[in-house]
């Protein structure tokens, strides 16, 4: 997933982004912000266009993203990834290997 699109939403701004990657997985289209159906001129322009058309609603749409981030992303991804390491230990699967 980008990092600045997620930093963007954070902020409380809707993206214009095109549909490669995880980006289809961050944005729902007229809601939390623009995804263009390929990285093309024409689906850039088209999705441009469909922003400007919906200016009057950007600032909710970002207050949408921003609740999107917080609801999905994870607040500290440090202590997300060490909290699923302890789970993993304690479920008896550890991510270490053991040397022969």
């Amino acid at each position: 997933m980008p990092l600045a699109a997620i930093e963007a939403m954070i902020c409380g701004r809707p993206c214009l982004l095109t549909d490669v990657a995880g980006n289809a997985e961050l944005i729902r289209d007229g809601e939390t912000g623009f995804l263009a159906d390929s990285a093309s001129v024409r689906a850039v322009s088209d999705s441009l266009e469909r922003m400007w058309n919906a200016r009057e609603a950007l600032r909710s749409m970002g207050e949408r993203a921003y609740m999107w981030t917080r609801r999905y992303l994870p607040g500290d991804p440090a202590d997300a990834m060490v909290e699923t390491l302890l789970a993993e230990k304690t479920d008896g699967h550890s991510m270490s290997r053991e040397v022969a």
